[in-house]
């Protein structure tokens, strides 16, 4: 999620982001990133709960597909 162009059209088109955060990390451009999902109230999914968020938001853990 580093392509600017990307994120400003995904970010209005999408209704969700799904997060493969390996071992529950997270980076801090990525972070950065995920105030702009908030700020266009799109949901963040995470596959792996993550670990050591500097900020909190709404997010929420795991796929289900039922």
């Amino acid at each position: 999620m580093c392509n600017w162009n990307f994120l400003r059209i995904f970010s209005r088109r999408a209704d969700a982001i799904i997060v493969c955060n390996r071992d529950g990390k997270i980076g801090k451009g990525t972070m950065f990133e995920f105030g702009f999902m908030v700020a266009y109230a799109k949901r963040i999914i995470f596959i792996n709960e993550p670990k050591e968020l500097s900020i909190l938001f709404p997010y929420e853990v795991g796929l289900n597909f039922d």
